[in-house]
């Protein structure tokens, strides 16, 4: 059932209209849900993760390019790490590619030295190593026709990555897990997105959520609901689409009021003040996930999502647990 929003003089109608505009980013690019058969267990994902290398007229140089399947005029999300915690910043938008870097147009978004790139492609995209192989140096062949060439060490970076490409799809191929593996640039190679583990660990369980059809992303803040619609992927954005079909079509539906995303984060802001922005954002997402979701053993269930969250560590704070369960119970009643 999604979670009831509340149009009332305290909902807040540009994150609803932000949530419903980004979420559906990825979706209006294919066809529509009804029309496909949509996977129900397995979304397929491949990372490939980089860094911001230098910054020019805010337009950002990022060591992820054709090697890595990048291509002109697609997005990725850009993360920042501050202290002990990721922020999402914002979508930067690809305006060149070359082996192993990339260019992103400037924009509004102000990226920095050392942000964190991310992009996904799900297995039904890949192409097989020989296609993809011959396509990439065919591509470099006519770019590289009036140059001079490049330097060492990117044709090494290039060579690494089709072997990697080559090497892993196979593996790919045989998985029967959500995460299938990673492609990484140069900043991140051999295994470096384990420095990033609790991260992506909060990307998946965004992701789980939004496949499973909750509609309560939006209260982790608008940073993670831009970055998620390109995070997300085809086959979740599908997924999602057809359980708010079904919803729509249930004929005994019940009507239900309930707090708009507005009053969970002004509630979770006022009960937890000294907590970070982002532990705020996390908790507020849990919250609206709880009153959509409805979970039998809520004491867990919240444990589990601070778990597979970046702060894993609240999973053991109980004052903040309990401060959250009370929050549910409250808003629970007022329905």
């Amino acid at each position: 059932m999604s979670l009831p929003i509340n149009h009332s003089s305290n909902s807040h109608p540009f994150i609803f209209a932000l949530a419903a505009c980004a979420l559906t980013t990825v979706c209006e690019q294919t066809a529509n849900a009804d029309e496909l058969e949509v996977p129900l267990e397995r979304t397929g994902i491949v990372y490939s993760i980089g860094h911001v290398e230098s910054v020019i007229n805010r337009g950002a140089v990022i060591d992820l390019g054709d090697a890595h399947t990048l291509r002109v005029a697609e997005s990725v999300a850009l993360i920042r790490q501050t202290e002990n915690y990721f922020t999402p910043v914002g979508i930067l938008r690809i305006s060149e590619t070359y082996p192993t870097f990339c260019h992103a147009h400037p924009s509004s978004v102000k990226p920095q030295n050392g942000d964190i790139v991310i992009f996904i492609r799900e297995f039904s995209d890949l192409k097989t190593p020989e296609i993809y192989r011959e396509e990439f140096l065919q591509r470099q062949l006519i770019k590289n026709s009036g140059s001079n060439g490049y330097s060492t060490r990117r044709r090494s970076d290039t060579a690494m990555a089709l072997l990697t490409y080559t090497k892993s799809q196979p593996k790919w191929e045989k998985s029967k897990s959500n995460i299938l593996g990673y492609m990484n640039g140069s900043s991140f190679a051999g295994g470096g997105e384990t420095s990033i583990k609790r991260l992506l660990n909060q990307i998946n369980m965004f992701r789980e959520h939004y496949r499973a059809g909750r509609n309560s992303l939006p209260a982790s803040g608008r940073g993670w609901t831009q970055v998620m619609s390109v995070l997300a992927g085809k086959t979740a954005t599908l997924q999602h689409n057809s359980t708010q079909v079904e919803n729509a079509d249930d004929e005994f539906q019940d009507e239900e009021t309930g707090p708009s995303i507005r009053d969970i984060k002004r509630a979770v802001a006022e009960s937890l003040f000294d907590r970070t922005v982002e532990e705020r954002n996390l908790l507020s997402f849990v919250v609206a996930t709880a009153l959509e979701d409805s979970p039998r053993k809520l004491g867990l269930w919240l444990r589990q999502q601070a778990e597979q969250s970046q702060f894993p560590t609240l999973s053991s704070e109980d004052v903040v647990l309990e401060v959250i369960q009370d929050l549910i119970r409250e808003f629970r009643d007022a329905q």
